[in-house]
């Protein structure tokens, strides 16, 4: 897959950066890159063989183009010196692009800016601090560390198969709209999901109609809340079926957003954001039910193992009692621009802290009461 190829070429900038001279431009980088890493390099070339300009074959120019602006993604390494040194490409043609300078010691500001970046937030970061560890203090053992532990280790799988993807859907969306989570757990793990649902095989599941669905089986499944949940869920497996035959599978249409799987440092998360924004503007033109909207994306990419969190009434009730955001005027009426704001500076103090995302999500949601997270800790947390 062409996105793990590129994937894999930008996990050796780091060495190669190293390796450079002082000054070096884009086609001496790409250069020693496609030399130490051979194999890689033609892999990149051979899916981009059909790619033109202005009606040419030009499969070099694009991974070359792809390649070059990846190396903006190391501001604390690199910085470019001039956008149009003269050079010469791969064929010996005299052309221009970009001259970079490597930084010294004194002027790599990543810690300093890493470190500017947390004391922003400090007051708010103690805050969250302060019920951390109070929510430690009243921890219920084993079942708290064993939820920690299983958020820590959420990678995901970029070669999940869509069926795998349609279960995910499914049980996210009964989980939606404020569902009690406890009630819906137990309905996911009776297993009655699956047989309604084809084992997720997408074509069958495409193939249902909702008014059948909800005659046969809305009593064991009412706890969802609303019938009009099944025909949405339903139509998650068209709108799967469309991005197959564009893509040839979700996971590797989303793994062509370059969505960071960690957040280790600012770049990262601006590279998540772009990520997103590109990925629910599809989302949104192809009227893909629930997943359209940021509250949803969020939490597939949670659920999926990204360093998200899902920006629900729940965490917005922890982020108005942490005082990240103001309490709405209306209940539960927060703008996306309030909750894209709380998973942010969620991502931030996870960043910060050196854990992950997801893990801090679990405290909000202990925070705020949901009802399937408040187990994690004694009721007198409530106190």
């Amino acid at each position: 897959m062409t996105d793990q190829v590129f994937e894999a070429l930008f996990e050796q900038y780091l060495a190669v950066i190293a390796q450079m001279r002082e000054t070096f431009t884009s086609h001496e980088f790409i250069l020693c890159l496609a030399r130490q890493n051979q194999p890689l390099y033609i892999e990149a070339l051979f899916r981009y063989r059909d790619k033109t300009h202005r009606g040419v074959p030009a499969p070099f120019m694009r991974v070359h183009s792809i390649l070059a602006r990846h190396l903006h993604a190391y501001p604390e390494l690199i910085e470019m010196a001039r956008p149009d040194a003269s050079s010469t490409d791969i064929f010996g043609r005299p052309s221009k692009c970009a001259e970079w300078r490597r930084l010294s010691g004194e002027e790599n500001q990543t810690e300093g800016h890493h470190e500017l970046v947390c004391q922003r937030y400090q007051r708010i970061f103690q805050r969250v601090d302060d019920i951390v560890a109070r929510i430690k203090q009243f921890q219920v053992e084993p079942d708290f560390s064993q939820a920690v532990t299983e958020r820590i280790n959420r990678t995901p799988d970029l070669g999940l198969v869509d069926d795998a993807i349609l279960k995910r859907f499914i049980k996210l969306i009964a989980y939606s709209n404020n569902a009690r989570a406890d009630v819906v757990g137990r309905i996911v793990h009776s297993g009655i999901f699956d047989r309604i649902f084809r084992h997720y095989d997408v074509q069958e599941v495409a193939d249902l109609e909702p008014t059948y669905v909800i005659q046969e089986y809305w009593p064991q499944i009412k706890g969802i809340r609303f019938q009009s949940k099944v025909g949405r869920m339903i139509n998650c497996a068209k709108r799967l079926l469309d991005i197959q035959s564009e893509h040839g599978s979700f996971m590797r249409y989303l793994t062509k957003q370059n969505i960071p799987t960690r957040i280790h440092t600012m770049t990262d998360l601006d590279s998540f954001w772009n990520g997103f924004d590109a990925a629910i503007a599809d989302l949104r033109a192809i009227r893909m039910p629930y997943f359209r909207n940021l509250t949803s994306l969020c939490h597939l990419l949670l659920d999926l193992g990204y360093d998200c969190a899902k920006p629900d009434s729940v965490i917005m009730k922890a982020a108005v009692d942490l005082q990240i955001v103001s309490p709405p005027r209306k209940k539960g009426s927060f703008t996306d621009k309030e909750r894209r704001e709380v998973v942010r500076l969620i991502q931030i103090y996870a960043m910060c802290r050196g854990i992950r995302v997801p893990v801090v999500d679990l405290y909000f949601l202990i925070h705020g009461g949901q009802t399937n997270a408040a187990r994690f800790v004694q009721s007198t947390y409530y106190l």
